[in-house]
C-alpha cells in the first residue's frame, strides 16, 4: 500500500480531527474534518474519508444534532460501499442502529443491527471485533425492551466469539452486557461483580469522548440500580469527557 501526497495529508487533517474531538473542540474538529474530506483520495486510503463522516456523525449526534449525525453516517456507509472499506461500512451501520435507539425507534435500530451483523459475516476476512460489537448492541435494545431471553441467547453467541477469538475482545460493552442480565435474574453478586469490573475498567483506561454514549448508558444503568457510590466514582471519573460534550459549534 503506497499514499500519495494528498491521502497522507488527508490522514494528517483526520488525525487533527479525531484528537480535536477528544478534546471536546468541535468547532476545529469539523474544520480538520472538512479539509480531510475534501482531498482526493487514492483507493487504498477510501478508509480515510469513511473514518471522517463517522467522526463527524458522532460529534453531531453528541451534539444534539440528530439529523445531521444521520447525514454523516449514511455518508460513511455509502463512501464504504463505493471503496469497499467493509470494516467502516459496519461501524456506520451500527452507528445508525444506535441513533434509531436514541430516537426510541427499537424496530428500525435491530434492523440496522442485523444487517451489520449480515453485512460483517458475508466480509473475506470477518472482523469479530465489530461483529462482537454488533450483537452486544443488539443484545441491549433487547435488555432495554424487556426481552432478556433474547439477550441471553446473543450473549451466548458472543461469548462464542470471544473465546473462539480472544484477540477482539470487547470487555466494557460485554460487562455491561452482563450486568444487565444479572439485574434481570436477581443475581446480586453477579451484578455487584460485573459492575465492579466494569467501573474498574474504566478507572484504568484513558476515557475516550468516542464512547461518551455508551458511558452515559452506564451511568443510567447505575442509577436503575440505585448505586449511587458507583455513579459518583463514574462521574468523577468522566467529567472532562462531559465537560467537552456540552460544549457548543459556535
Amino acid at each position: 500500500m503506497e499514499y500519495t501526497y494528498e491521502d497522507k495529508k488527508a490522514e494528517e487533517y483526520l488525525y487533527q480531527g479525531e484528537s480535536f474531538f477528544q478534546e471536546g473542540r468541535y468547532t476545529q474538529t469539523i474544520d480538520a474534518l472538512s479539509a480531510c474530506l475534501k482531498s482526493t483520495l487514492s483507493e487504498d486510503a477510501g478508509w480515510i474519508a469513511c473514518r471522517a463522516y463517522n467522526i463527524l456523525g458522532d460529534l453531531f449526534l453528541f451534539s444534539g444534532y440528530e439529523t445531521a449525525a444521520m447525514e454523516n453516517y449514511l455518508n460513511a456507509k455509502q463512501k464504504a460501499r463505493d471503496r469497499k472499506v467493509s470494516r467502516q461500512g459496519v461501524y456506520a451501520e451500527i452507528k445508525i442502529g444506535l441513533l434509531y435507539d436514541n430516537m426510541r425507534g427499537a424496530e428500525e435500530a435491530l434492523r440496522h443491527l442485523d444487517c451489520a451483523i449480515e453485512e460483517s459475516r458475508q466480509t473475506e476476512k470477518i472482523d469479530y471485533e465489530v461483529l462482537a460489537e454488533a450483537y452486544i448492541q443488539k443484545a441491549y435494545i433487547y435488555c432495554k425492551e424487556g426481552s432478556f431471553q433474547e439477550a441471553q441467547g446473543i450473549l451466548s453467541v458472543v461469548d462464542s466469539i470471544m473465546k473462539i477469538h480472544p484477540e477482539n475482545v470487547l470487555p466494557l460493552k460485554h460487562k455491561l452486557l452482563l450486568a444487565r442480565l444479572a439485574k434481570h435474574s436477581s443475581d446480586v453478586d453477579k451484578l455487584t461483580s460485573s459492575i465492579r469490573n466494569l467501573l474498574q475498567i474504566i478507572m484504568q483506561e484513558k476515557c475516550s469522548m468516542e464512547y461518551c454514549r455508551f458511558y452515559m448508558d452506564v451511568g443510567e444503568f447505575l442509577l436503575e440500580c440505585s448505586r449511587r457510590e458507583e455513579m459518583k466514582l463514574l462521574l468523577e471519573r468522566l467529567e472532562p469527557v462531559l465537560r467537552g460534550r456540552n460544549l457548543s459549534l459556535s
